[in-house]
């Protein structure tokens, strides 16, 4: 992962969005699913399977959403309505997970700190940070959990299972959030402490060089349009 100031990380990922967001779905969130992947593995240095991965929820969640989208146009997947809000949501959580992958949360909220956002804002971001981290190794454990003890259920035994698992993961990760939540109580602990963050600066020669591609992405765009 390469160094950086967060703000710069963070006025990188908003331009993103903010082009995911007012450029035209078809045929530009392609375009810029592709770009936030160049950037993220050539700049961010970013694994390529964790970049994967972590596309692989959105990517899951637009595919889910074109079939009832589908059924509203009668199946008919030439028309436009079908892909428009898939593929805007997946290129805007494309951009929002670059500044995921490539800031240290810690360093997002020092940042925050230092710019005098109100402290409980702060450690409301903080404490969904830390909901979120247990919640995926709470998934995770149940699911290894799962699969150890039926290697080879049938097919309905894993669907009954996975009901299971769905049913009790809100409960486990509360459970999990409170012993955090008392453990910290316990040590006088009252309200989030931020580490200090990386010793980097805001450059602006820097910020400027990283938002060249989405200036050329615009300028590219807007030039397309123009020219239909």
């Amino acid at each position: 992962m390469t160094v950086r100031h967060p703000v710069e990380s963070l006025l990188v990922s908003l331009t993103w969005l903010a082009l995911a967001l007012a450029l035209p779905p078809i045929p530009w969130a392609p375009v810029l699913i592709a770009c936030t992947t160049i950037v993220a593995l050539a700049h961010g240095r970013v694994r390529p399977r964790l970049w994967l991965a972590a596309l692989s929820a959105p990517a899951a969640f637009s595919a889910l959403a074109i079939p009832p989208l589908a059924w509203n146009v009668s199946f008919d997947f030439s028309n436009a309505a079908v892909w428009t809000a898939p593929l805007r949501s997946f290129a805007a959580s494309s951009a929002v997970l670059l500044l995921g992958l490539t800031t240290p949360i810690s360093d997002l909220l020092s940042s925050a700190r230092s710019a005098r956002v109100p402290a409980p804002w702060i450690d409301l971001a903080f404490l969904l940070h830390r909901f979120a981290a247990a919640a995926v190794e709470t998934s995770t454990t149940m699911t290894r959990a799962m699969s150890l003890r039926a290697p080879r259920a049938s097919w309905s035994r894993q669907i009954r299972a996975a009901a299971w698992l769905s049913s009790s993961l809100f409960q486990r990760i509360l459970a999990r959030a409170h012993r955090s939540e008392y453990g910290l109580a316990a040590r006088g602990v009252n309200r989030c402490v931020v580490p200090a963050p990386l010793a980097t600066h805001f450059s602006p020669w820097r910020a400027a060089s990283l938002l060249c591609e989405p200036a050329a992405l615009s300028l590219a765009a807007a030039l397309y349009e123009s020219l239909r």
